[in-house]
């Protein structure tokens, strides 16, 4: 658990002089702000999440494509002027390896909608998510929506590609990732193994049926050279992973919002790390800026 920037703690209890106390003023303090267990939009992350409720409830058929027209989609004419975006138009279907590979929202909206409110939140407790975690560390807590409901069309189809009002730590995020190497597994977290010293199931998150299907899928998203996370590729290693953009805003229209980039990773041969990470406020795409210090980590490791 890393959090940056960060701050020599010596300075606290020692000597802070003016340059230091300036330097803090001036940025607000953010190098006080642990990241690390913080709650977050997890962007499009969220999409192995939906892929295997989805695949699970039947709702998704691997081998389906969903003909979406143009870069704008919404369900009907009772969704007024709001619309749901995708990231780009392939200009032609699209079936659910595709819509990993290129991050498709219209896909996961669609997909979403169709699970329904009770069987998406069912599904997300599967994962953990709106359930307070067991841990060392105090983490904040995720939430599915402010109120824990799903009950408005364009809010479920939103957190179907991880917009809407859910909220997931970093710690969530590697969790729900590290099921694909784990027989679809998330274990109760651990910090202090001396003191914590025996593994427990936390949830049985993925139907082993369906785990094949989605390390083909999110392998693609790293391995394929016009996926969005084709910058972590690292020969000789089976990475599997997503990336993810949040944007932070009041409504569609709001300009002064930000974005949020994500990246989370997990080796499948003799599986040892799974990573998560975010970086706030991005201004390049998430592909340029944050995909490359997680395959530093990666590549440091593994090799």
């Amino acid at each position: 658990m890393v959090s940056s920037p960060s701050y020599n703690s010596n300075t606290l209890v020692t000597y802070k002089t003016k340059e230091i106390a300036n330097k803090w003023e001036n940025q607000n303090n953010i190098q006080f702000e642990n990241r690390a267990n913080d709650s977050y939009s997890p962007g499009s992350t969220i999409k192995l999440i939906t892929s295997s409720i989805g695949l699970e409830s039947g709702v998704i058929n691997p081998n389906e494509y969903m003909d979406i027209k143009g870069e704008s989609w919404q369900k009907d004419s009772s969704w007024g002027n709001y619309s749901v975006t995708r990231v780009k138009d392939t200009k032609r279907p699209v079936n659910l390896y595709d819509a990993v590979k290129y991050s498709d929202n219209i896909y996961f909206a669609d997909k979403a909608i169709k699970l329904g409110e009770e069987d998406y939140i069912k599904g997300l407790k599967k994962f953990g998510i709106g359930e307070k975690i067991t841990f060392e560390y105090p983490m904040q807590n995720s939430q599915i929506s402010n109120n824990g409901k799903l009950d408005n069309e364009i809010l479920l189809g939103d957190t179907g590609y991880g917009q809407g009002e859910i909220l997931m730590t970093p710690l969530d995020v590697v969790l729900s990732y590290s099921a694909l190497v784990n027989d679809g597994n998330i274990m109760i977290p651990r910090l202090v193994i001396s003191e914590n010293k025996e593994s427990k199931v936390y949830k049985n998150a993925i139907d082993k049926k369906y785990i094949e299907e989605l390390k083909k899928c999110f392998k693609g998203a790293i391995n394929d050279e016009d996926s969005t996370g084709y910058l972590a590729k690292i020969e000789g290693k089976n990475i599997m992973g997503k990336t993810g953009t949040a944007e932070i805003k009041n409504s569609k229209d709001d300009n002064s919002g930000i974005n949020n980039g994500w990246f989370v990773a997990v080796n499948e041969d003799d599986p040892k790390i799974a990573i998560s990470m975010i970086v706030e406020n991005i201004n390049k795409s998430t592909s340029e800026y944050v995909v490359p210090k997680v395959k530093n980590i990666l590549n440091y490791y593994l090799n």
